[in-house]
Formats: C-alpha cells, structure tokens, sequence
C-alpha cells in the first residue's frame, strides 16, 4: 500500500510539474501588441506632456506672485528634470516586466484576439480618443447630459469598481505632486535632501477628501469614452474585463506602472542636483 500512495504522489507531483511547464510565459513578440493594441503603450508615451502641462501651469502662477522663489529658469530646469525621471520606455519596460509575472503566453494570446476584433479596436480607439484635452473640454460642457444616462453611469461604476479606476486615479494625482514638490524642493534648497513624508501625509489627507469628487470624475470618464457605442457592445466589454486572463493583466499593468512612477519619483531630486543651477537669486539676475 506505501508503494502504490508513494507511486500516486510521485504521478501527482508529476503532473504539477506538467502543468506549470505548459503554462508558458509571454513572449517578448505577445508582450509588444499586447502593449500597442490595449492602448498603454500610447498612453504611457502621452506621460511627458502630461507633465509638461503641470509645469507650465505652476510657472504661470508663479509669473504672477512677485515674491515667488522660483524663476521662469527654474521652471524650465525642473520640466527638463521630469522629463528625465519619467522617460517612457523606462515605464514600459517596469510595466512588461510586471505583465510577464502574471500574463502566460496563452493569456497573451488570448488578449490579443479581443484587442484585435472589431469590439477591442472600437473600444480602445473610444479610450484613447477620451484622454486628449480637447475631449476633456467637450466631456465637462457636456457632463449633466451624459450622467442623465443611467444605465450607462451604472454599467461605468461597475467597470470603474472592477478596475480600480478611482484608485488609479488618485494614484497618478499623487505621483504628480510628489514629483513636482521635489522638483521645487531641490530647487530651492540646493544641496539638502527632500523629504516628502509630511508633505505626503498632507496630500494623502486632501486626497481622500478628493475621493468623492474623483470618483465622479472617473465615472464621468467612462461615460463620456463611451457614449457612441452600444449598451450590448458595452457588456461584452464589461465580460471580457471579467475574464481570468484579463484580470491578471490589468493586475499586472497596475503593479509596473505603480513600481515604474515610484522610481521615476525617487529620479527627480537627483535630476535637478544634475542640472544647472538657477534657484540662487535667479528670478531677478535677468538671465
């Protein structure tokens, strides 16, 4: 009898062993379209001039306090100092490099198919279209209207739900001020460390007051992305996010943009201490 259990375990180990062997890992080729089709890899390369945008805006403020510390100079020295921390083929290598511990080539595969049907293609075009500032205008002038559609607020609040969307969201606000703060910072302290723990501790408090007002927003996003196509497409859509392989890429995608932006982060102090120094007495050399 200790034979024939020991025999049956050795078979079972076996076959376990099968199993995690055929469960193949994504090919460098399935990553590629993967990243492509779904629509992150442009998203991920529009990055940068999101961030130019946040620059841009705080010089302007600062062009109007006359006692502010920080000159046009500074301003151009700490979006250089972004740009560097955050390159885009840095972010997408820390996102692929979280995709492949979750994503097998069968998932892949998978993936690929729907991204690549009509539905996929009409969808993710929907998404991306959405993200451009001219859309983001037209989205607010036209938000009473689009949340009077209530089955397409409900289905966007169970898709936001499902991905975490308002998470992701309040993430991304928050990568974004910590970036700038410690770009300010190493500005005007040259030569100290930043320390963004109890600049972080305030943030996170305003954020969470934000939460609400973020959440709307997202699901506005949704509804507004979508409004051209059908409540039928929409829940095929919404099953294919249910999917196993799926959840597991999205879980993926979320865990190497998280690891890619928080090193990103860690990047702009450095950055600026690299760059040209301009804070001392700047705003009013002329130069």
């Amino acid at each position: 009898m200790k034979t024939k259990l020991t025999l049956w375990a050795s078979m079972l180990a076996l076959l376990a062993v099968a199993g995690v062997a055929s469960a193949k890992g994504v090919s460098e080729d399935s990553l590629n379209k993967l990243l492509t089709l779904s629509g992150i890899e442009k998203q991920v390369k529009s990055l940068p001039e999101a961030m130019k945008a946040g620059v841009e805006q705080a010089k302007a403020r600062a062009a109007q306090q006359p006692g502010s510390k920080l000159s046009a100079q500074d301003f151009d020295d700490i979006e250089a100092a972004l740009g560097n921390s955050f390159q885009p083929d840095a972010l997408l290598k820390s996102t692929g490099d979280a995709i492949r511990k979750k994503v097998s080539e069968a998932d892949a595969k998978q993936l690929i198919a729907w991204y690549q049907s009509d539905l996929g293609k009409k969808i993710t075009q929907a998404e991306l279209d959405a993200s451009s500032p001219s859309a983001q205008q037209d989205m607010m002038a036209h938000a009473q209207e689009l949340m009077a559609d209530k089955p397409r607020v409900a289905f966007a609040r169970k898709l936001g739900k499902m991905l975490h969307a308002t998470d992701d969201a309040l993430k991304f606000r928050e990568d974004g001020a910590l970036a700038m703060y410690s770009a300010m910072s190493a500005k005007m302290k040259p030569g100290q460390p930043v320390d963004i723990k109890a600049f972080k501790a305030r943030l996170d408090g305003a954020l969470n007051q934000a939460r609400p007002n973020i959440d709307a927003v997202v699901t506005l996003g949704y509804v507004y992305a979508y409004r051209n196509i059908d409540m039928a497409s929409l829940k095929k859509y919404g099953k294919f996010q249910e999917r196993p392989a799926t959840r597991r890429f999205n879980d993926g995608t979320r865990a190497g943009l998280t690891a890619g932006l928080e090193q990103a982060i860690s990047k702009v102090s450095d950055n600026i201490a690299a760059g040209a120094p301009h804070s001392q007495g700047s705003a009013t050399s002329g130069k």
